[in-house]
């Protein structure tokens, strides 16, 4: 329905978006039907907006006359009319290139296909995911988390909470957007430090959390590292505490990729929690660097909550960006470049850089010591264990780590 303000709200918008997205899948240009119940400026050339531009190639049916017809008017009925007949038109579309799919004569009541019949995926299916990436998906889901504040103001806990998402970087460490912790929107005043300081202290970030009434909670330690925007990015590396029940070396921190090259075909993935909700994801593709080449562009959906999700790149599932809004007009996601954040980090805290780096040199290590520091004592000195790449190691060792 398509209004003056269709292509300045941000829901419209991510709505259309993914609709044209998933036409393309399909292969199709005619299973939008756009119906101009106002008159749109925005819809007339020349067209400045990408998503105007995509329905203006449309035809769309004028509906400006009947707003103020009754339902029951031969106008109205005639126009309901018209547009069944173009939903009919469209699936029997689809039926038609269903049985495109078949070659030769389709087998009788009881008989088998024969051996000239070929059967073929057709362009009318669904993109397929491998089963190693689901696989790959599923462990890196398991490093990330829902963030939830609460807003404190002069030490007085307010109503208002807010949420954001968090992954982990190492076992103990986990980065999000330095606005989540801040708690405060675009229009608000900012938070005293004080305050900020009792926020972290009550925020809780949930893993596994993939369900109502499922997850794992932990509070955080400390900030550890931050850039309040006045470099042009957004970040927080937050200390987690352990938990002797859930240890926190037993997760796998997800794989990074600062340098990763992007091109217009390289395929994306966000794992976030849309407002607050259960973890999701969202596939998308790059569009483009900025100047300074510390932000990033791409498809994938996003809303409120998505604030510091990983921006990981298909099929490595490499981080290569952390989620942190999108531009100005909605049309995309913005995502700080996972590149300027690491530089930062290192320029602030050196010993920081160098613990995150010698995790990610060894992404497995955490979880080896765990498990071998679980088997270790039994086993005694003459035993000795071997890592992937074959070379031995004495379980004693890895006590003394």
């Amino acid at each position: 329905m398509i209004t003056p303000s269709y292509f300045t709200d941000s829901r419209c918008r991510q709505e259309l978006t993914l609709f044209l997205e998933r036409e393309c899948q399909l292969g199709r240009n005619d299973l939008i039907l756009p119906l101009l119940y106002l008159p749109t400026p925005r819809r007339q050339p020349p067209h400045t907006d990408p998503l105007a531009a995509a329905i203006a190639t449309r035809t769309a049916e004028d509906w400006t006359a009947l707003r103020h017809a009754a339902m029951n008017s031969p106008d109205v009925h005639n126009a309901i009319e018209r547009l069944a007949t173009h939903i009919l038109a469209a699936l029997n579309r689809v039926q038609s290139a269903t049985s495109e799919r078949f070659t030769g004569t389709p087998p009788a009541s009881g008989e088998t296909l024969s051996e000239s019949t070929v059967v073929e995926s057709g362009r009318l299916n669904a993109p397929m995911l491998p089963v190693v990436e689901a696989q790959r998906l599923l462990t890196c889901a398991d490093a990330v988390a829902l963030v939830s504040i609460g807003q404190f103001e002069r030490g007085q806990l307010k109503p208002k909470r807010s949420t954001g998402t968090a992954w982990l970087i190492t076992p103990d460490l986990a980065l999000t957007c330095w606005h989540v912790v801040h708690g405060r929107g675009m229009f608000e005043d900012k938070a005293r430090t004080k305050d900020v300081d009792t926020q972290v202290e009550h925020c809780l970030l949930t893993f596994n959390f993939t369900e109502v009434g499922a997850g794992t909670d932990y509070i955080l330690e400390r900030i550890e590292c931050a850039e309040r925007n006045s470099s042009g990015l957004d970040y927080a590396l937050v200390r987690l505490r352990d938990r002797p029940d859930h240890p926190l070396a037993q997760r796998q921190p997800l794989i990074i990729e600062p340098e990763a090259p992007l091109t217009a075909i390289s395929e994306l993935y966000i794992m976030q929690h849309p407002r607050g909700q259960p973890s999701q994801g969202a596939d998308g593709h790059f569009v483009r660097r900025l100047a300074n080449d510390q932000r990033l562009h791409y498809t994938n959906p996003t809303t409120e909550g998505t604030s510091g999700s990983a921006v990981l790149v298909r099929p490595r599932w490499r981080v290569v960006a952390m989620h942190h809004g999108a531009t100005p007009d909605t049309t995309y996601g913005e995502g700080i470049a996972l590149r300027s954040i690491m530089q930062n980090i290192q320029h602030q805290r050196r010993d920081l850089y160098e613990e995150i780096m010698e995790v990610q040199r060894t992404p497995y290590r955490s979880l080896i010591f765990w498990a071998l520091n679980e088997i270790a004592s039994p086993l005694g000195t003459e035993k000795r264990l071997r890592f992937a790449d074959h070379s031995p190691l004495e379980a004693t060792r890895f006590r003394e780590v």
